[in-house]
């Protein structure tokens, strides 16, 4: 009944699907595009957490300002962008960029704190239900989550296994190239696509809650 939620509940299972792949694909990307050692691929990874978890008191603060809504759609969307172009280009054997990127990118990756106290907004303004639908709500948003990262792993490996990586028989140069693009663009596709649909589940707020608004979109 809930249609807002139930678009919020796809944009959160997009993006999941998005830091899944990324996920199973960041460390190779490391190593087998950037050709970097494990000590650097581990300071990559150590730079997006300390980043994304510093960021959020940023977006915290941003969120009392513009919305928490609004100021997802803003950190979904510039980190699709940031991705999809950062991770594409960044040349082979620089650590020290590689680092720089991930931190940039990891600050944007903490908007996404914003999503729970979102979910609470959306099932509290739906008028036909009260806040005791909150735990039949969050349990659909739990398997959501779940569902997504199996689904993710599962993509994940059936490409490793046709390109033959598990068994050792695929090519380095393409092995490097899917790395690359799944790691880039497809990861900030997925990203990008939550953003649009939020931008939907903002429109239907501002609908409910003013008709003038309908059109609004976040900027």
């Amino acid at each position: 009944q809930n249609r807002t939620f139930l678009l919020l509940l796809i944009a959160f299972i997009v993006g999941m699907v998005g830091v899944g792949l990324s996920t199973v694909y960041g460390f190779y990307f490391y190593q087998y595009t950037l050709k970097l050692d494990d000590y650097w691929s581990h300071a990559n990874l150590t730079a997006s957490l300390l980043s994304s978890t510093i960021a959020i008191f940023a977006w915290v603060w941003y969120a009392g300002r513009v919305g928490a809504i609004r100021a997802l759609w803003h950190g979904l969307f510039i980190f699709g962008i940031l991705t999809g172009v950062l991770y594409y280009a960044i040349p082979p054997q620089h650590p020290l960029l590689t680092v720089t990127c991930c931190a940039c990118v990891g600050f944007f990756l903490g908007s996404t704190v914003l999503l729970d106290p979102l979910l609470i907004d959306v099932v509290s303004s739906n008028k036909q239900g009260g806040n005791s639908d909150l735990g039949f709500y969050f349990g659909f948003w739990k398997m959501g989550a779940k569902m997504s990262r199996a689904f993710s792993v599962a993509v994940a490996g059936l490409v490793l296994g046709l390109l033959g990586f598990d068994a050792g028989t695929g090519n380095p140069e393409q092995l490097s190239i899917v790395f690359r693009l799944v790691s880039g663009p497809v990861v900030g596709l997925f990203f990008i696509v939550a953003a649009c649909i939020l931008a939907l589940v903002k429109r239907r707020m501002d609908r409910r809650e003013d008709p003038r608004f309908a059109d609004l979109l976040p900027v």
